[in-house]
């Protein structure tokens, strides 16, 4: 399903400037629920993917507002991946993106 398919049903949202999109929590639970236990590693992956590239290390005021904005769901990606996931040099930079996220809320 496309993204302008999305739109069209008001499943998803964007803003004015139309640079992010956004989903009411209730379309995003029921998306959530319905992903079938063999996706959701693949599902997890991507969304952490998304949220690692929209986390930039630019310091405007929109930028920090932004990423707390993200933080929410930083949380949850984090809650659902191993616990023991090392950091390597092929993951370090998703792990200082991250960081920076936590840092600057004061986590």
């Amino acid at each position: 399903m496309g993204i302008s398919t999305l739109l069209s049903y008001s499943l998803v949202k964007q803003d004015e400037t139309k640079r992010y999109f956004s989903m009411h929590v209730l379309v995003h639970s029921w998306a959530r629920n319905h992903i079938s236990h063999s996706r959701r590693p693949c599902q997890l992956d991507a969304v952490k993917a998304l949220l690692l590239s929209s986390i930039s290390w630019r310091f405007l005021t929109e930028d920090y507002a932004f990423r707390r904005q993200l933080l929410p769901h930083v949380r949850v990606v984090q809650s659902h991946s191993p616990t023991k996931e090392q950091i390597s040099l092929e993951n370090i930079d998703d792990s200082s993106n991250f960081a920076l996220a936590f840092y600057e809320s004061g986590h």
